[in-house]
């Protein structure tokens, strides 16, 4: 996320290699990890809320879960609308996370086979809708309405699912179901990224880097963006006339990280399960090597809010020359705070008040 975000700049442009590189490798992909562990949130609250609860009755555990989900998305977006006053450069999350998370409220009773159906529905049949009424000609409130923004509302409502899915099926617990997740994750991000690149260099007719986010943005269509508007137009796409062959691409084939393309999230979702799988398998000497790590992500949501302010004093003060810098210092500072912090408390700021807001005090 860190990395992602510091090249982030007003005009989008990707730094010169070997940087273009690194950032291109996180380009796109740390939103969706943060979707999966979002997913697995769900799961441990969960878990927490049935043992603790007093009844044997499960729907009371379960209304508890529906309860806190809730507030979890207003406080969310609570907190993404503090963050808009300020941020000029970053695509803030939070705010879809909380639409996210209100869409998996009437979700959360339902059996993982069925959380698993669904998530294939939306990776087959609702991006490339979400794809296609992006250009049909709506009032903007109605895109809103839809979840048709920067994160598109059917591919990371599926990370959140497959993640809650997972840890359902006991992904923190089984040795032997974290190394299947983390062979088969593997390689369905090789098959993905491997087939989509090969399809974008036929397509461009030499070694496309679209995988890093490397290539021109939007070089798959045909228009360009509009001078009136700003943005990318078809010839003639409505409901009634059918799209050109790019369109079809970009929705279902386009590996460029942010596509949101069925193969992207493909792509996404195995890395990301994966590298949770690799770390759940890791021993517990790495884990005590990396307790800086643990400790900076036992309070994401401070770390994500913090960050983004991080930046904004950066590009504000110091424009690009400081941002690798300020990378740098960035990271060594959370990881000291964040293990001090840990060092007398549980939980980070942002998640100590999210916690006494959305646990009832006792009679």
């Amino acid at each position: 996320m860190f990395t992602a975000h510091m090249w982030v700049t007003p005009t989008n442009e990707m730094p010169e290699p070997p940087l273009g590189f690194l950032v291109g490798l996180t380009h796109g992909r740390s939103a969706s990890l943060f979707a999966l562990l979002a997913g697995v949130s769900l799961g441990i609250i969960r878990d927490s809320l049935y043992r603790s609860s007093s009844s044997d009755d499960p729907t009371l555990s379960l209304t508890a879960l529906r309860r806190k989900t809730a507030l979890r998305a207003v406080y969310l977006i609570g907190i993404a609308a503090t963050l808009a006053l300020f941020n000029e450069r970053i695509l803030l999350i939070l705010d879809n996370y909380g639409i996210w998370f209100l869409a998996v409220i009437p979700l959360l009773s339902l059996r993982t086979r069925t959380l698993l159906w669904i998530g294939t529905c939306n990776l087959l049949v609702l991006v490339p809708l979400f794809h296609y009424l992006k250009y049909v000609p709506l009032p903007y409130l109605v895109t809103l309405a839809l979840g048709i923004t920067d994160y598109y509302f059917p591919v990371y409502l599926t990370y959140v699912l497959v993640g809650l899915v997972l840890w359902r099926l006991g992904w923190g617990r089984r040795r032997e179901l974290a190394r299947r997740c983390a062979k088969w994750g593997a390689v369905a991000a090789g098959v993905a990224l491997s087939a989509g690149t090969l399809l974008d260099s036929w397509r461009l007719g030499r070694p496309s880097l679209a995988w890093l986010g490397m290539e021109a943005y939007n070089s798959v269509y045909l228009v360009p963006a509009s001078p009136e508007t700003g943005a990318v137009e078809y010839p003639d796409l409505n409901l009634l006339t059918p799209a050109h062959w790019q369109f079809w691409y970009n929705a279902y084939l386009y590996i460029a990280p942010h596509t949101d393309s069925t193969l992207e999230a493909v792509a996404n979702l195995g890395w990301s399960v994966a590298l949770v799988s690799v770390m759940l398998l890791a021993p517990s000497g790495l884990y005590r090597a990396l307790s800086p790590v643990a400790a900076l992500g036992s309070m994401a949501l401070t770390a994500y809010s913090l960050h983004i302010v991080w930046h904004i004093f950066t590009w504000k003060f110091f424009g690009p020359i400081g941002l690798f810098p300020s990378y740098v210092l960035m990271i060594a500072v959370f990881l000291t705070l964040a293990s001090l912090w840990r060092l007398r408390f549980r939980r980070g700021p942002l998640e100590a008040l999210f916690h006494r807001i959305s646990t009832p005090s006792a009679p």
